[in-house]
This record gives structure tokens, sequence and C-alpha cells, in this order.
């Protein structure tokens, strides 16, 4: 990341690379973070060989990680190199914003903001047990009981072929 982050300012200034001129340096410093993260991911072993992608594709997004402005009274964000874009709010803004990142759909652009801030450990109380439905235990609860899957499908296979079979004939 740093000698890709070092080459940056160069290839803004290459009459080739012109466009690079007109992104925020941040949001460009942003993709060189996760096309390092993709490549340490490979090389651990985690993941496969980073893909490239078009210039134009389907999902398309970069992050602001500062020099944002929420403006909630208003519905308005302040983008850098943008300026203030209105927004649709599905929820209250709860703590402070970390970061912003805008995403081009096929349906429109998305703004997503993540946000840190406290929040209280919730207290156990009183006689309830909580419930985890999975693949090998059918159901665990929180006090450590398993119970096992019925296996509806292997109990009434027999019966499943053969009415498969009379089906067929008719």
């Amino acid at each position: 990341y740093k000698n890709l982050s070092a080459l940056l300012p160069d290839w803004k200034k290459d009459p080739e690379m012109l466009w690079l001129s007109e992104c925020y340096s941040q949001c460009l410093q942003q993709s060189m973070k996760d096309l390092s993260r993709a490549y340490c991911n490979f090389f651990s072993g985690r993941t496969a060989y980073p893909v490239f992608h078009r210039k134009y594709g389907a999902n398309d997004a970069f992050r602001y990680p500062q020099g944002f402005k929420i403006d909630e009274t208003g519905k308005q964000i302040y983008l850098p190199g943008i300026g203030f874009v209105k927004y649709r709010r599905s929820r209250y803004i709860e703590g402070k914003a970390k970061n912003i990142t805008v995403i081009r759909k096929a349906d429109g652009w998305y703004v997503s903001i993540q946000t840190e801030y406290e929040k209280e450990v919730p207290v156990h109380q009183g006689d309830e047990v909580g419930m985890d439905m999975g693949v090998v235990w059918f159901r665990t609860l929180t006090d450590g009981t398993q119970i096992s899957p019925c296996n509806a499908l292997k109990k009434h296979l027999k019966k499943l072929v053969q009415l498969q079979r009379a089906l067929s004939r008719k």
C-alpha cells in the first residue's frame, strides 16, 4: 500500500491518466487499501487471486474516510469533489460517522454510513432461553442443550419413492 500510494501523485500528472486527477484522492487511497487487503488475503491463502473489474460494472462503489459532512435536518450529505447530495433517510444516524460508502447499483445510487457508538451489553434477566436453528444440530439453546434433527426426509423416503412411481404412471 505504501509503495502504491507514493506513486499516486505521479499517476495523476500522467497525460494518459488525467481522469485520476478528477477523483478525490482519499477515495483512490481507499481503493488501494482494498487492493492491498485483497493481495494480503490471497497470499495468506484465505481467498482466490484478486479479479480485475470492468470500468463500468454493475456494482461500483467508492468510500470517503473523512471530509464528508452530514446534515440530518436537511437530509443532505456533503461529499468532497461532488458537493451536497440529497438522500432518503431509512433510519436516524446513531453515533459518530466514521466513513461513507457510495454505491451505484442498477436501480440507482445508495449511501452507506458506517458509525461508531457505545452500546450497553444486554443483561440476561429471567427464565428466557435463546435458540439457534442450525444445520448439524436442529436447535441449540443458550443453556447448552442440543436437539438433534428429526430427519423427516429419511423417515418418509420409501413412501415418497412409492408415490412418485405411482404419479409417473398416471
